[in-house]
């Protein structure tokens, strides 16, 4: 407590000229009888001073004997105090001298984060910033320069830095608050309350421009009654996870991510030299790579590289990108490292999002879907969504959001992932196989569904597909899927799993047409056609070269595709006649790539012959009959003959299926012939069924034709 009388005596005086104010009642009201007696004696001594029956020294003697009385008793003493503290709030005393606390500084070696560096400025108008990331990727020293600039600008009349770690238990916002208060200077002799210390927090920095630094906060607690009063003053809290709580507070965040190669690459330059860095850079590259960009990590593999200056930096990037040496070099050189940025956030892990966080570690690739993420850790899709809550709160995977939605884990975090799972014995041999054979069955299933769902009615697949129920309600959400897992499904079909692949491929094609993924497709068949030809499936081999064929029309090679329907036609004699068609059409395609016009006119009616052996007359048209017409059709413009052309799209268009895809495509092959035969205006209705069709298989790149046709058909009119 303050041993000053003039300051007890100013507050009671303060109170009395309030005319007994809240101060005074406060006090009164909660002052037991012996402290009351007390408080009168302060307040005679006050007026005897005032009347000038009393020196002001031999008052002041009276006067720290009653205070020091009042100590004897500590809840004498803490009353007293509040009194005081009150009146400071209240601005009827002056608050004490602060001692300044120790000087901000910079970190010796820092770089880069200048767009972080500019969003502390921007958010600290706030009054309270959290700044978030996982252990060790540089959240502090980022802060402190930061701030240390700032300073050095004289933003701040005083600036206190607390760290929160390793204390050895739950730091309250009142022991926080105290240790503020001793930072300053300020007396913290006197027990209080959490409450009381940060009212005392807040009265000593009344009327003051200051910043306040807590790192390694873990609960909004810890923050919100600390949040400055004083304009222009600022608390940043720094943290391994986000607090959204505060944003009710008003607290804006900057999230810390992990090192582009480049700040990575400058990095290990400072740290080992740029002689060194500069003789490898791709070597330096790849350190910044495998160690997740994480400025601790980095820091280590530099430290390990200036221990060792007999090794090539490419020797450590070798040893680096063996997922089996990687950490227990690091552990091995740097194990607190290790500890703080790997095994800690494991550590906090419920059961459940540990398991799911160990499935990571059979993860071939950095990028990921949810589902797949739960086939590896054997667990439904939702309780995966849970637990990749928890990891991205804790930084230990990202988000992907642009250009393709999902999620992201560094190589490291999936090494160490890999390792507690071999520590669990969940990556065994049989294990590992088990959880492989649970995504291999989820991507065939679903991928087949999505076909099913963007092609009714039975398309061609060699093997035919295999369906219950679909989760997909329409074509576009079917489509959207296979896009999200396309890296999946392309993993999917380099495994060994012969059935898989074929599946996979034969269902990705309204995927690979719709969205134009011809460099997809030429590999994805390529590889398809090869795993028939080895088993000897040649319905399947003779449809995946079809398929083949048109990826590689469409990425320029004629040739290629020329050679692929050479080889199907010689292996689909003595196949099905519905397979014997569909190896007609694709080599009229190539023909008409060719400029044959009138060889792929003839091929096309010869497909349509084909469809039609397989049903009787009356039976409805089939789907490849009516394909076969609009290829027909094609071909008549193509070769300059539009009127037959309007003829034989138009009889197709009234014939087919309600099929979305086809029935889009024949609607603007309709439209462009009649474009070409000067009938423009007539155009317009087919254009205008188009696009709602094309919208509905997400058909970008055909939408923006269908468009541009239903302009000049309009201005035609």
């Amino acid at each position: 407590m303050e041993p000053t009388a003039v300051l007890l005596a100013g507050a009671l005086k303060a109170a009395a000229d309030a005319g007994a104010s809240e101060i005074g009642k406060k006090a009164g009201a909660v002052v037991a009888d012996h402290a009351r007696a007390l408080l009168k004696r302060l307040h005679l001594l006050r007026k005897k001073v005032e009347s000038g029956e009393l020196d002001p020294a031999r008052a002041e003697e009276y006067a720290v004997a009653i205070v020091r009385r009042a100590a004897e008793d500590p809840e004498t003493a803490r009353l007293v105090q509040r009194l005081l503290d009150e009146a400071r709030e209240a601005g009827l005393i002056p608050g004490p001298d602060l001692v300044a606390p120790p000087a901000i500084t910079a970190p010796r070696v820092f770089v880069n984060r200048v767009g972080e560096q500019a969003d502390l400025t921007g958010a600290a108008p706030a009054g309270v910033v959290v700044v978030a990331g996982r252990s060790g990727i540089g959240k502090t020293s980022l802060v402190l320069k930061w701030l240390a600039d700032r300073v050095a600008a004289e933003l701040y009349e005083v600036c206190v830095y607390v760290d929160l770690r390793d204390r050895g238990h739950a730091v309250g916002v009142g022991e926080i608050a105290r240790e503020l208060v001793e930072r300053v200077g300020a007396d913290v002799s006197v027990s209080r309350s959490a409450a009381d210390w940060v009212a005392l927090w807040h009265s000593t920095m009344r009327g003051r421009r200051y910043c306040v630094v807590l790192d390694e906060v873990t609960q909004p607690g810890q923050v919100r009654a600390l949040i400055p009063q004083e304009a222009e003053s600022l608390l940043v809290a720094v943290g391994a996870e986000p607090l959204v709580e505060l944003a009710g507070e008003g607290a804006e965040s900057v999230e810390v991510g992990p090192f582009e190669a480049d700040a990575g690459a400058e990095l290990i330059r400072r740290l080992i030299g740029a002689a060194r860095a500069d003789a490898e850079p791709q070597a330096v590259e790849r350190i910044v790579g495998a160690c997740d960009g994480i400025p601790a990590v980095l820091a280590l593999a530099a430290g390990i590289l200036r221990g060792r200056r007999e090794w090539a930096v490419a020797d450590l990037a070798d040893r680096l990108a063996d997922g089996a040496r990687q950490l227990p070099l690091l552990r091995s050189r740097g194990r607190d490292v290790v500890d703080l940025v790997f095994d800690a956030g494991y550590a906090e892990l419920d059961a459940t999002a540990a398991r799911v966080y160990r499935g990571l570690g059979h993860l071939a690739d950095d990028e990921f879907q949810v589902g797949v993420l739960a086939a590896l850790a054997d667990v439904p899709e939702a309780t995966a969504y849970g637990a990749l809550e928890t990891l991205l709160a804790k930084y230990l995977v990202q988000e992907r959001i642009w250009p393709e939605t999902g999620y992201r884990v560094g190589e490291m975090q999936r090494n160490h992932a890999r390792e507690t799972a071999e520590k669990s014995g969940e990556f065994e041999a049989e294990a590992r196989s088990a959880a492989l054979g649970r995504v291999r069955e989820l991507l065939v299933t679903r991928v087949q569904e999505a076909d099913a769902a963007a092609s009714p009615g039975k398309p061609l697949r060699y093997p035919e597909l295999e369906t219950g129920e679909s989760r997909f309600a329409s074509a576009a959400e079917g489509l959207r899927w296979v896009d999200a897992y396309r890296g999946h499904l392309l993993a999917g079909a380099e495994s060994g799993d012969d059935d898989a692949v074929l599946r996979i491929a034969g269902s990705m094609w309204p995927y690979v047409t719709n969205f134009r993924r011809w460099d997809d497709g030429r590999w994805l068949y390529r590889r398809a056609a090869e795993t028939a030809s080895r088993i000897g499936y040649a319905e399947a081999e003779a449809r995946n070269l079809c398929c083949l064929s048109r990826c590689l029309l469409e990425t320029g090679d004629k040739g290629g595709a020329r050679a692929a329907m050479v080889r199907a036609t010689e292996i689909a004699e003595g196949t099905p006649v519905r397979l014997q068609a569909s190896v007609t059409e694709f080599v009229g395609l190539v023909a008409l790539a060719e400029g044959s016009y009138q060889d792929a006119y003839s091929l096309f009616v010869e497909c349509g012959r084909l469809h039609r052996s397989t049903r009787a007359d009356a039976e409805p048209v089939l789907r490849g009959e009516v394909l076969a017409m609009q290829m027909a059709g094609r071909a008549l413009r193509w070769a300059g003959q539009f009127e037959p052309a309007v003829g034989v799209l138009s009889e197709a268009v009234r014939v087919a299926p309600g099929e979305q895809r086809l029935g889009a495509r024949l609607r603007m092959d309709l439209a462009e012939a009649l474009l070409y035969a000067e009938r423009g205006s007539e155009a317009v209705p087919y254009l205008e069924e188009a696009l709602p069709l094309l919208d509905a298989q997400l058909m970008a790149e055909d939408r923006f034709n269908a468009e541009v046709m239903l302009r000049a058909a309009r201005s035609s009119r």
